[in-house]
């Protein structure tokens, strides 16, 4: 079905996509650190793993309980969402003022949006 299809697409690319950034991290690390590897490295990953996955679980929700293209828009617009919160609170987090916070989350919000959009129109979907 659909949905099935869908959240195949949400969580394959959701673990790939740390899966990818688990392994430049540890190229990275590498690099700098002359070949070793600290101990929270291994906790690094960890934490890309269980941000992917949370990420997975909020997008599928629309993708569950939407008919495919409403629910697909429905998760686009969420994770959108889901980086400007993540903008803003990383600017509150880091000492800056409500106004400068909530520009800074709102432009993360339009980017990753403008990047959902093109997206959407090179793949289709």
């Amino acid at each position: 079905s659909g949905h099935v299809r869908a959240l195949g697409l949400v969580w394959g690319t959701s673990f790939a996509l740390a899966l990818a950034h688990a392994f430049a991290f540890h190229i990275a690390a590498r690099m700098t650190t002359a070949g070793r590897t600290a101990k929270g490295d291994a906790e690094e990953v960890a934490a890309q793993f269980a941000g992917a996955g949370a990420v997975a679980l909020l997008a599928s929700i629309p993708v569950l309980i939407l008919p495919n293209s409403a629910g697909y828009d429905a998760a686009r617009l969420t994770l959108a969402l889901l980086i400007g919160c993540c903008g803003l609170l990383v600017s509150r987090l880091a000492g800056h003022g409500p106004i400068r916070s909530v520009v800074f989350g709102g432009s993360a919000l339009v980017v990753a949006l403008a990047v959902a959009l093109v997206k959407n129109v090179l793949v289709g979907n």
